[in-house]
Protein backbone atom coordinates (compact mmCIF):
# COMPACT_ATOMS: atom_id res chain seq x y z
CA UNK A 1 0.00 0.00 0.00
CA UNK A 2 2.72 2.50 1.00
CA UNK A 3 4.66 1.94 -2.05
CA UNK A 4 1.69 2.45 -4.10
CA UNK A 5 0.57 5.32 -2.22
CA UNK A 6 4.04 7.27 -3.12
CA UNK A 7 3.91 6.27 -6.56
CA UNK A 8 0.81 8.62 -7.06
CA UNK A 9 2.06 11.54 -5.01
CA UNK A 10 4.81 11.48 -6.95
CA UNK A 11 3.53 11.28 -10.06
CA UNK A 12 0.72 14.25 -8.76
CA UNK A 13 4.07 16.18 -7.67
CA UNK A 14 5.16 16.10 -11.33
CA UNK A 15 1.50 16.33 -12.89
CA UNK A 16 0.35 19.49 -10.37
CA UNK A 17 4.15 20.50 -9.28
CA UNK A 18 2.31 20.53 -5.61
CA UNK A 19 3.06 18.30 -2.93
CA UNK A 20 -0.03 19.19 -1.02
CA UNK A 21 -1.83 18.01 -4.12
CA UNK A 22 -1.08 13.97 -3.49
CA UNK A 23 -2.26 14.74 0.11
CA UNK A 24 -5.71 16.36 -1.21
CA UNK A 25 -6.22 13.26 -3.68
CA UNK A 26 -4.56 10.64 -1.14
CA UNK A 27 -6.83 11.13 1.72
CA UNK A 28 -10.16 9.71 0.74
CA UNK A 29 -7.95 6.90 -1.39
CA UNK A 30 -6.17 6.16 2.37
CA UNK A 31 -9.72 6.24 4.42
CA UNK A 32 -11.42 3.79 1.71
CA UNK A 33 -8.10 1.60 1.72
CA UNK A 34 -8.39 1.60 5.65
CA UNK A 35 -12.22 0.60 5.42
CA UNK A 36 -11.32 -2.35 2.80
CA UNK A 37 -8.90 -3.23 4.80
CA UNK A 38 -10.93 -3.27 8.30
CA UNK A 39 -13.30 -5.89 5.90
CA UNK A 40 -11.10 -7.75 5.04
CA UNK A 41 -9.64 -7.88 8.33
CA UNK A 42 -13.30 -9.17 9.26
CA UNK A 43 -13.88 -11.60 6.95
CA UNK A 44 -10.46 -12.75 7.22
CA UNK A 45 -9.96 -12.02 4.11
CA UNK A 46 -5.37 -11.89 3.66
CA UNK A 47 -3.37 -9.44 1.50
CA UNK A 48 -1.77 -12.06 -0.58
CA UNK A 49 0.04 -12.90 -3.97
CA UNK A 50 -4.28 -13.42 -5.09
CA UNK A 51 -5.44 -10.05 -3.87
CA UNK A 52 -2.54 -7.80 -4.02
CA UNK A 53 -4.05 -7.56 -7.83
CA UNK A 54 -7.34 -6.17 -6.60
CA UNK A 55 -5.53 -3.81 -4.34
CA UNK A 56 -4.18 -2.05 -6.94
CA UNK A 57 -7.46 -1.77 -9.33
CA UNK A 58 -9.15 -0.50 -6.20
CA UNK A 59 -6.17 1.78 -5.97
CA UNK A 60 -6.33 2.74 -9.46
CA UNK A 61 -10.20 3.38 -9.50
CA UNK A 62 -10.03 5.54 -5.98
CA UNK A 63 -7.33 8.07 -7.90
CA UNK A 64 -9.37 8.41 -11.15
CA UNK A 65 -12.24 9.55 -9.20
CA UNK A 66 -10.65 12.21 -7.75
CA UNK A 67 -8.40 13.21 -10.60
CA UNK A 68 -11.26 14.21 -12.38
CA UNK A 69 -12.72 16.38 -9.89
CA UNK A 70 -9.50 18.35 -9.00
CA UNK A 71 -8.39 18.48 -12.89
CA UNK A 72 -12.43 19.90 -13.61
CA UNK A 73 -11.80 22.41 -10.44
CA UNK A 74 -8.60 23.63 -12.19
CA UNK A 75 -10.36 24.03 -15.51
CA UNK A 76 -13.44 26.07 -14.03
CA UNK A 77 -11.40 28.19 -11.58
CA UNK A 78 -9.26 29.20 -14.43
CA UNK A 79 -12.35 30.74 -15.76
CA UNK A 80 -14.72 31.63 -12.88
CA UNK A 81 -12.29 32.49 -10.64
CA UNK A 82 -14.38 31.32 -7.40
CA UNK A 83 -13.31 28.31 -5.64
CA UNK A 84 -17.07 27.65 -4.59
CA UNK A 85 -17.95 27.61 -8.17
CA UNK A 86 -15.48 25.95 -9.60
CA UNK A 87 -16.12 23.02 -7.51
CA UNK A 88 -19.78 22.80 -7.85
CA UNK A 89 -19.40 23.02 -11.54
CA UNK A 90 -17.02 20.44 -11.58
CA UNK A 91 -18.78 18.12 -9.62
CA UNK A 92 -22.16 18.95 -11.95
CA UNK A 93 -19.98 18.45 -15.17
CA UNK A 94 -17.25 15.72 -13.96
CA UNK A 95 -19.22 14.23 -11.69
CA UNK A 96 -21.78 12.88 -13.78
CA UNK A 97 -18.83 10.91 -15.75
CA UNK A 98 -17.63 9.66 -12.19
CA UNK A 99 -20.82 8.56 -11.51
CA UNK A 100 -21.85 6.81 -14.88
CA UNK A 101 -18.53 4.65 -14.38
CA UNK A 102 -18.48 4.34 -10.84
CA UNK A 103 -22.10 3.13 -10.99
CA UNK A 104 -21.53 0.81 -14.22
CA UNK A 105 -18.24 -0.11 -13.03
CA UNK A 106 -19.69 -0.91 -9.46
CA UNK A 107 -23.17 -2.92 -10.43
CA UNK A 108 -21.32 -4.74 -12.65
CA UNK A 109 -18.45 -6.11 -10.68
CA UNK A 110 -21.05 -6.68 -8.13
CA UNK A 111 -22.17 -9.58 -10.27
CA UNK A 112 -19.53 -11.28 -9.22
CA UNK A 113 -21.04 -12.26 -6.40
CA UNK A 114 -23.11 -14.45 -7.63
CA UNK A 115 -19.88 -16.61 -9.09
CA UNK A 116 -19.84 -20.07 -7.66
CA UNK A 117 -16.18 -20.11 -6.78
CA UNK A 118 -15.96 -18.61 -3.47
CA UNK A 119 -12.91 -16.46 -4.31
CA UNK A 120 -14.17 -14.66 -6.97
CA UNK A 121 -17.55 -14.22 -5.33
CA UNK A 122 -15.26 -12.45 -2.20
CA UNK A 123 -13.13 -10.62 -4.52
CA UNK A 124 -16.23 -9.42 -6.35
CA UNK A 125 -17.85 -7.98 -3.65
CA UNK A 126 -14.67 -6.71 -2.22
CA UNK A 127 -13.97 -5.09 -5.45
CA UNK A 128 -17.28 -3.34 -5.58
CA UNK A 129 -17.17 -2.11 -1.78
CA UNK A 130 -13.79 -0.43 -2.65
CA UNK A 131 -14.96 1.55 -5.72
CA UNK A 132 -18.20 2.51 -4.02
CA UNK A 133 -16.15 3.88 -1.05
CA UNK A 134 -13.61 5.56 -3.47
CA UNK A 135 -16.82 6.74 -5.45
CA UNK A 136 -18.25 8.69 -2.06
CA UNK A 137 -14.82 9.58 -0.80
CA UNK A 138 -13.93 11.34 -4.45
CA UNK A 139 -17.97 13.03 -4.67
CA UNK A 140 -17.85 14.02 -1.18
CA UNK A 141 -14.73 14.42 0.98
CA UNK A 142 -11.91 15.40 -1.56
CA UNK A 143 -14.74 18.33 -2.93
CA UNK A 144 -15.09 19.42 1.30
CA UNK A 145 -11.05 19.21 1.52
CA UNK A 146 -10.39 21.76 -1.52
CA UNK A 147 -12.90 24.04 -0.06
CA UNK A 148 -12.26 23.97 3.78
CA UNK A 149 -8.53 24.37 2.85
CA UNK A 150 -8.31 26.44 0.02
CA UNK A 151 -4.96 24.78 -1.87
CA UNK A 152 -2.16 26.69 -3.59
CA UNK A 153 -2.29 24.37 -6.67
CA UNK A 154 -6.18 25.10 -7.51
CA UNK A 155 -5.89 28.76 -5.87
CA UNK A 156 -2.73 30.10 -7.83
CA UNK A 157 -4.76 29.46 -11.39
CA UNK A 158 -7.70 31.92 -9.99
CA UNK A 159 -4.23 34.23 -9.17
CA UNK A 160 -3.29 33.65 -12.80
CA UNK A 161 -6.64 34.06 -14.23
CA UNK A 162 -7.33 37.40 -12.46
CA UNK A 163 -4.27 38.88 -13.53
CA UNK A 164 -5.07 37.70 -17.34
CA UNK A 165 -8.87 39.47 -16.80
CA UNK A 166 -6.79 42.67 -15.42
CA UNK A 167 -4.67 42.93 -18.16
CA UNK A 168 -7.57 42.16 -20.70
CA UNK A 169 -8.98 44.95 -19.10
CA UNK A 170 -6.63 47.52 -19.34
CA UNK A 171 -5.22 46.83 -22.74
CA UNK A 172 -9.22 47.56 -23.46
CA UNK A 173 -9.35 50.52 -21.71
CA UNK A 174 -5.52 51.81 -22.80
Amino acid sequence: NFLGFFTIWVILLFTYRSFACGLYLLGPLILSNIMVNAYMSVNNIGVNIHTLPLVTVGVGFGIDYGLYVVSRTIEEIRVRGDLIDSVREALVTSGKAVTFTAVTMIISTAFWISSNIRFNAEMGLLLAIWMFISYVGSQTLLPVLIVLFKPRFIMREAKHAAARTHMHTQAAQG
